[in-house]
């Protein structure tokens, strides 16, 4: 399994606007993602390195693919 750490910054994610327009809380989406509230709160800040595993959990919960969330390593997700 390839397993890439990349940081989350909001020039490649712009998960606060996805968030806002899922229309889920934030406590729904860790739970959903399985990640803790403050997990989810450094990926918001850019403050947090994430996994290509962990980007998926949180592109499914928010209901968008991961290149969305993260359009720099689209190429990883072109089969999903």
């Amino acid at each position: 399994m390839i397993f890439l750490y990349a940081v989350c910054n909001h020039e490649n994610m712009d998960i606060k606007q996805i968030i806002a327009d899922c229309g889920l809380t934030r406590a729904e989406i860790c739970q959903r993602a399985g990640i803790t509230r403050g997990f989810l709160s450094m990926l918001e800040s850019g403050t947090r390195s994430v996994g290509t595993d962990r980007i998926a959990a949180v592109a499914m919960a928010l209901g968008v693919t991961p290149a969305k969330l993260r359009p720099d390593l689209a190429a990883l997700f072109a089969d999903t």
